[in-house]
């Protein structure tokens, strides 16, 4: 008897000292040595709760009980460990089964009650953290969020039904989110029969992709499918007579309701007849890309065009079905050219007589390789909503064009243009600016010894001294402004990008954002201009937001310090590492 004894007081003695591996040996020794009585299992299992030993705890408080069923330690120690293992009700039915034999002692009633709060609060957090809320959502809101998530990239719902049973359940079941099937290479037969499945018939969007050319037969999965409800249609490098043959139920008033279409890298030489002759289609966004375009049976049938990119070579076309092409679509909003070739007959009646092309709805318009459009479509153009311009490559002057934006009033509603690798005059450039009110964005990219012009004009902020006499005027305590008109170009003008400009100098670039400063802010330069400060009070100006200046190496480096501590983003990179290399 005193065997056991001796070494539960050591094993106290431990445990009050924080020694818990030393108390737990003792522990074991002290119940090995005899018949102890609950209180060396009560006082083990307290040393396994702290080691984290929860299970053997558990099985040492259950012998507890089963010594002294009458009394509470057994079942108060039960229901803690229970509740460190997520088993709450186990833990409530101890912790009430523990309140029931404490008698009448008020302060270990209070203990096991507040045991009881903790272990309902315990049970919430956990309930809260590990339940399926998803789950409890209406269908149509659940759908609606996937619905959401797959908007941009359709493959997310292959990853979103493999998530959960739940999950997949809906997804399965809601057509709505298979409606757009891309074939391509990679398992078309598989994918096309699947996606016929789950769609239920009603595909909204489908793309015949590169590769798929040799697994046409995959179409065959679709030849009985309804293809009604199709509103975006793309062919991409597959054969579209082959499309047209395996395709049955791609009949002509399915491609007339249809909203989007692109066709790209097509394989035929000749215009697709059969697609650009079906009268009255309603389609909103075309785009064709490295493909023949049936500039004439076009213009006679697609007339509510809303977005239009071409891309390719002019054959067998006259400048006359293109222009009538334009004509039929008067709320084109996105306009983009790329002629890569041009071969194409010019009356002489179309040189002479030039009919305006008005486009009262287009807001940008982008034209690579410019010289057919800015020589024979670009004066033709009516653009009274023109925002973002863009023009890239070519080897004709701009000077034409650029004036034609002037005298049509185009320039007035500008907010962006941008000029690459073009032929252009500063002079022609300045010109448009003077008209452009509205500019935030100008990109003159690559475009010879006239950057630097363009910069000294802007950064130019004359004003005269009987104006800023004038501004100076007090009436009534205040300030009146009377200056009238802005002598800064642009005023709104933000982001500027003058990359690969070999003539652009330090000293344009500083005034230019020195002008542009807010009257608020602090000038570092202790030089400032007394006009220019007079100018920024009495003139609201937008202050640069982006400077870019990339590989034009006449820019001092010591004042890029200076122009990052006034300009949000600067960028200036000299030259490219495989310049830099071959230099050295």
């Amino acid at each position: 008897m005193e065997n056991w004894k001796t070494a539960f007081r050591k094993g106290i003695y431990h445990y009050r000292e924080g020694k818990f591996e030393e108390a737990l040996v003792l522990f074991d020794e002290a119940i090995n040595s005899g018949e102890p009585e609950s209180i060396v299992y009560d006082s083990r299992a307290a040393v396994n709760e702290k080691l984290g030993n929860i299970r053997d705890a558990l099985r040492d408080s259950k012998r507890v009980i089963d010594l002294a069923p009458q009394r509470w330690q057994g079942y108060s120690r039960s229901a803690r460990l229970f509740m460190r293992l997520n088993k709450f009700d186990h833990a409530q039915r101890m912790a009430q089964l523990a309140l029931d034999r404490v008698g009448n002692e008020p302060k270990r009633r209070d203990n096991i009650e507040s045991l009881l709060e903790q272990i309902a609060s315990a049970n919430q957090t956990y309930i809260s953290r590990t339940a399926c809320h998803f789950g409890s959502l209406p269908l149509e809101i659940a759908t609606i969020i996937f619905s959401s998530v797959v908007a941009d990239d359709h493959t997310r719902v292959i990853g979103l039904a493999q998530v959960c049973k739940g999950w997949r359940n809906t997804i399965l079941e809601t057509p709505n989110l298979w409606s757009t099937l891309v074939l391509s290479h990679r398992h078309p037969v598989k994918k096309a029969k699947a996606w016929r499945i789950r769609s239920k018939g009603r595909l909204l969007d489908l793309r015949l992709c590169t590769g798929l050319e040799t697994a046409s037969w995959a179409l065959d999965e679709l030849r009985d499918m309804p293809l009604d409800t199709l509103r975006a249609f793309t062919v991409d490098g597959f054969p579209t007579s082959e499309m047209h043959s395996r395709l049955p139920n791609l009949t002509a008033s399915v491609l007339r309701d249809t909203e989007f279409i692109v066709v790209r890298d097509s394989v035929e030489s000749r215009p697709i007849p059969w697609l650009w002759s079906i009268p009255d289609m309603r389609v909103r966004t075309l785009s064709v890309e490295r493909s023949q375009f049936a500039w004439g049976n076009a213009a006679q049938n697609i007339t509510r065009l809303e977005h239009f990119s071409f891309q390719g070579t002019l054959i067998t076309t006259t400048l006359a079905d293109i222009a009538s092409f334009l004509r039929a679509n008067p709320g084109l909003r996105t306009l983009a050219f790329w002629f890569m070739g041009v071969s194409l007959t010019v009356t002489l009646e179309d040189v002479t007589h030039k009919e305006s092309i008005s486009l009262p709805s287009l807001t940008q318009f982008s034209v690579d390789y410019y010289d057919f459009v800015v020589d024979l479509i670009f004066p033709q153009l009516s653009l009274s909503t023109l925002q973002t311009l863009r023009i890239c490559r070519g080897t004709h002057p701009l000077g034409g064009a650029l004036q034609h934006l002037v005298n049509s009033g185009a320039a007035g509603s500008l907010t962006e243009l941008k000029i690459q690798r073009c032929a252009i005059t500063a002079e022609s450039v300045i010109n448009v600016l003077r008209s452009a009110p509205l500019l935030e964005v100008l990109q003159l990219e690559h475009v010879g010894d006239e950057a630097n012009k363009v910069l000294e004009t802007l950064a130019k902020s004359t004003v005269t001294s009987s104006s800023i006499q004038q501004t100076q005027q007090v009436k009534n305590g205040a300030v009146q402004a009377s200056i009238n008109r802005s002598t800064i170009l642009c005023p709104l003008l933000k982001h500027l990008d003058f990359s690969y400009c070999p003539d652009i100098k330090s000293g344009p670039l500083i005034e230019l954002v020195k002008t542009r400063i807010p009257a608020s802010a602090t000038d570092s330069s202790p030089e400032a201009d007394e006009d220019v400060t007079a100018l920024r009070t009495s003139v609201p100006t937008a202050q640069i937001d982006t400077l870019i200046i990339d590989g034009c190496p006449a820019v001092d480096a010591d004042i890029l310090p200076w122009l990052r501590s006034k300009v949000r983003v600067v960028s200036c990179v000299y030259m490219s590492k495989k310049h830099a290399k071959w230099r050295r």
